[in-house]
């Protein structure tokens, strides 16, 4: 399993015009919880190793072949 970095994948989108978001930050990383010492170790590892990439009806088959491309040729970079 290759496990790319968070930052490192979102860069390279942003680069190919793709927008990649951030999703899923875990309940107890807000402010109300601010003051309980809380940690989930597989919600944290979740949350560092991934993000969104664009899913919406109106969204073109050339684009989504576009966007898989881009991330197929990122993921043989970074597995060297």
């Amino acid at each position: 399993m290759t496990i790319m970095p968070k930052n490192g994948a979102t860069l390279q989108a942003k680069k190919n015009n793709i927008l990649a978001q951030f999703h899923y930050i875990p309940n107890y990383k807000f402010s109300v919880y601010k003051k309980k010492k809380i940690s989930l170790i597989n919600t944290e590892y979740y949350f560092e190793n991934s993000f969104s990439i664009p899913l919406y009806y109106k969204l073109k088959f050339n684009e989504q072949k576009y966007i898989i491309e881009k991330i197929a040729i990122f993921m043989k970079k970074y597995k060297k």
